[in-house]
């Protein structure tokens, strides 16, 4: 393949992957109550694989290997989990005594059963994490001219839903809303929930700083300064505080990626960063006062309050890691595991689908394969980062892309970020972001050889 074509394969490639990534930020925050917009993502998914192997017939040669390996552990555990067990094996599980007692009383308790405590459950959060990991492996193929488009897919679907949050607020109660279950009186823009999407408003204006320092000669300053703005007043407006706490940590990123040297040089990249931060907090403080003291009052107010609902389902979950370790309930199965440990005085008409903490849930559905799972991911993406980061020209992106993953795991801290279809999918291109810059110029021009040579 000659120069030219090859350049023109690689703009496709990058643009599938964009067009994907925007996709999901749009369709895929409705959670598990709005399965239609997750199916339509689903055969979004489908279409861009599609596209992907028609534009990159040999991508399977392009791939780094640490992609790979990454991969295999986010999916593996899942599958173990859905293959069936004698019965000798799963009623010595904790936490099957109940299942054992309901098939005897059928004569069926010597059937074969899954390690999941639900195996369509389980099966469910397996099709649902294929994309994200297939959006990773995509992106680790990708070259450098690929990264602005999906950094601009990232400001564009912010931005938009900056706007549809505008919209929101204007027309009060009700208007404009995607999904009927969903924060109202709040911005949420293309999410159900606040905390999800101020996710993406954070994101979003690390991006607009990535994007600036990757090609700062075609953005106008101002341009980086008013985005930067509008996003960090919509993550104020979403009202969610872990995710208003995470403000300095994505204001940190900003400042870094401008002021790392990329070895561009060309402008004055720190005085560009002082002036990007001065503009996040007037246009933000500026805005706030123009909604009006009662959103002022009212955020405050959300600070004041005590969180008891989530701590009393972070004890109930502590129980039900108790009671079913150390094989664990199953990916996707957190609903069904902990409900018989709730406790009585904590008892209220809500169901608790979620643990409102990524660590306990998966400690609950992985067991004791939970922190040596995270372990590995941990290992492959630091490295990969310290990698990359030997060569300069990568810099601001590693600084987003590690930001962007250190961000969601705060915030998964006390909530859950990596279960939403829209947030894993940009946790996928980040993580495909570090991994492919680890592999460097020179690498890249092995992998193009190698590909060459296979084709």
């Amino acid at each position: 393949m000659d120069g030219a074509a090859q350049q023109d394969t690689e703009r496709w490639r990058g643009r599938i992957v964009a067009i994907y990534l925007f996709g999901a930020l749009l369709l895929g925050g409705g959670g598990t109550p709005n399965p239609e917009t997750e199916m339509a993502l689903q055969l979004l998914a489908v279409a861009a694989l599609t596209g992907w192997i028609f534009a990159a017939p040999r991508w399977y040669a392009e791939m780094p290997r640490a992609a790979i390996a990454l991969a295999g552990i986010v999916l593996l555990l899942p599958l173990l989990q859905l293959m069936p067990l004698p019965p000798e094996l799963w009623q010595a599980m904790p936490g099957r005594e109940r299942v054992e007692d309901v098939l005897a009383l059928k004569n069926a308790d010597q059937s074969w059963l899954a390690w999941t405590v639900s195996p369509p459950r389980t099966l469910a959060s397996f099709v649902a994490i294929i994309p994200p990991v297939l959006l990773m492996l995509a992106t680790s193929t990708l070259t450098r001219n690929s990264v602005p488009v999906l950094l601009g897919a990232i400001v564009a679907a912010a931005l938009l839903g900056a706007l549809l949050g505008a919209a929101q607020l204007a027309g009060g109660h009700g208007a404009f809303r995607i999904y009927a279950e969903t924060h109202d009186e709040w911005v949420t823009g293309f999410f159900a929930n606040r905390n999800a999407s101020v996710d993406l408003f954070l994101v979003g204006g690390m991006a607009i700083a990535a994007l600036y320092a990757y090609v700062e000669r075609t953005i106008p300053r101002s341009v980086f300064m008013a985005g930067a703005g509008v996003l960090a007043l919509a993550a104020l407006l979403t009202g969610s505080r872990a995710g208003i706490a995470l403000i300095p940590v994505a204001c940190i990123a900003v400042w870094l990626m401008l002021r790392i040297d990329n070895g561009q040089g060309a402008i004055n990249r720190r005085r560009v960063g002082w002036y990007g931060l001065a503009a996040v907090f007037a246009a933000s403080l500026l805005a706030l006062r123009a909604t009006g003291s009662n959103r002022l009052a009212s955020i405050g107010a959300r600070f004041a309050s005590d969180d008891i609902g989530r701590a009393d389902i972070w004890r109930d979950t502590w129980t039900a890691i108790a009671a079913h370790w150390p094989w664990g309930s199953g990916i996707g199965t957190f609903a069904m595991a902990v409900l018989p440990h709730e406790r009585l005085d904590a008892l209220d008409p809500s169901l608790p689908n979620r643990a409102h903490s990524e660590l306990l849930e998966f400690f609950l559905e992985a067991g004791i394969f939970a922190p040596l799972i995270l372990a590995a991911i941990g290992t492959i993406l630091v490295r990969s980062a310290l990698r990359a980061w030997q060569c300069p020209a990568e810099r601001d992106v590693i600084i987003f892309a590690s930001a962007t993953l250190l961000l969601m795991t705060l915030h998964g801290l006390v909530d859950y970020p990596f279960r939403t279809m829209a947030l894993s999918s940009l946790a996928g291109v980040a993580a495909g972001l570090l991994l492919r810059s680890a592999r460097g110029p020179q690498d890249e021009s092995k992998t193009h050889a190698r590909s060459e040579e296979i084709g």
